[in-house]
């Protein structure tokens, strides 16, 4: 079984690393590296990816979020279900007792892993939005000031 991974190049990196986010495999390479040693390098982590991957799925489980039709996602301390359809635009939008995706018509990939991606940025989104205010208040309760948010 070969691991599908997505490929970031930079002319300032020396050596090749591996990250596993949101189920996404990322390896980071120079430049100059060949696609042949970045490939051997993937194989030699092979079972390291497998158990990262694993784990997450596992902590998805575990917290109960399903990327199905009526399946749970959390939202502010609960979990709503999760409902799509088809639609003129790709869109999120949170109603108090349902979380609802409208995927355009334009979508070609299987729905599930196109409702996950479009969870993912409006979750991204949200997280604009509402972290900066929520920091500023924290700041004036504790006296702490953030470098960044």
């Amino acid at each position: 079984m070969t691991v599908a991974y997505r490929l970031l190049r930079s002319s300032r990196r020396k050596t090749l690393s591996i990250q596993i986010k949101a189920g996404d495999v990322i390896v980071r390479a120079p430049t100059r590296a060949g696609q042949a040693m970045i490939d051997a390098f993937v194989h030699s982590r092979k079972a390291w990816i497998q158990r990262h991957l694993q784990h997450q799925q596992r902590e998805l489980e575990r917290l109960g979020v399903r990327i199905e039709q009526n399946g749970c996602v959390p939202w502010q301390g609960q979990m709503l279900p999760l409902v799509w359809e088809r639609g003129a635009n790709s869109n999120v939008v949170c109603m108090a007792e349902r979380v609802q995706v409208s995927l355009s018509s334009r979508v070609r990939r299987a729905e599930p892993e196109a409702v996950s991606a479009l969870l993912k940025k409006w979750y991204r989104q949200q997280a604009e939005q509402q972290l900066p205010a929520r920091a500023i208040t924290l700041s004036e309760r504790t006296g702490l000031q953030p470098t960044s948010v």
